[in-house]
């Protein structure tokens, strides 16, 4: 699901109540994703990773990509 940098503390608990949910976040180069894993964990949330290097070193490992619309 999409939830903004800037919107995730106040959107996430209504998005995903489980506190033990894994969790991935990405953004384009990782760092924004990092601060996200930072405070999801802080909120509480057990089971956050963060996608090292961000969705351009995933394409550039030439890893698979599903293009579907973003659900809000």
């Amino acid at each position: 699901i999409h939830v903004g940098r800037g919107v995730l503390e106040i959107r996430i608990e209504s998005r995903i109540p489980q506190k033990a949910t894994p969790i991935i976040v990405y953004c384009q180069g990782g760092g924004r994703s990092a601060v996200a894993a930072d405070v999801l964990t802080k909120m509480g949330y057990t089971n956050v990773s963060s996608l090292a290097g961000g969705l351009a070193a995933y394409q550039a490992a030439d890893l698979p990509l599903d293009q579907s619309p973003r659900v809000e």
